[in-house]
């Protein structure tokens, strides 16, 4: 492929759908994942180079699986944008566990697994961008936001980790913090 491949997390709307027209309208062939796939299969399911695959990003394996599957068709992945995310509101005293575990699992772990799954090869290549998608939430506390907060304060650090730990190898690190968006 003349444009290396993009791997874009959480892209059957939003942010991730939007990276996923822009780098598709550059060229790039690209690996989309979320949990809705029909959704991305009526927006993207008619372009050339584009593969869609549904995955929980809190599964290590299955985001691994799709990523071999991908880069077989185009190459190796130049760059992930870790999109995904799950913003649930509510006071610590009124939030459920489970509301509070989705968020830690998807956030943080879905995250986690993305960065795990390329890094290596991006390091042995010598080149690579891992974008991170936090929020101004990470930054800053909002009220009834304190889990979502705490999240992507994780997001914030593990980005500035390893960014530090990547810093002499030729892979880029960025932290995109944005607010409310549509």
């Amino acid at each position: 492929m003349e444009n290396p491949l993009v791997v874009i997390t959480g892209a059957s709307s939003g942010i991730g759908e939007s990276c996923a027209h822009y780098f598709h309208k550059e060229g790039h062939p690209l690996l989309l994942l979320a949990r809705r796939v029909e959704k991305m299969e009526k927006e993207f399911g008619k372009l050339k180079n584009v593969l869609i695959e549904k995955v929980d990003i809190t599964k290590y394996s299955e985001i691994s699986a799709a990523l071999e599957k991908a880069e077989k068709l185009y190459g190796p992945c130049d760059c992930l944008i870790n999109n995904a995310g799950v913003m649930l509101l509510g006071r610590m005293e009124d939030q459920k566990l489970e509301e509070w575990d989705a968020m830690m699992q998807v956030n943080v772990y879905g995250v986690l697994n993305g960065i795990k799954c390329v890094l290596k090869g991006m390091k042995e290549r010598k080149s690579g961008t891992i974008i991170n998608i936090s929020s101004m939430a990470g930054v800053k506390l909002f009220d009834n936001h304190t889990v979502y907060c705490a999240t992507k304060f994780a997001v914030n650090a593990i980005s500035e980790g390893v960014r530090a730990e990547v810093a002499t190898s030729g892979v880029k690190v960025t932290t995109i913090c944005p607010g409310v968006v549509e």
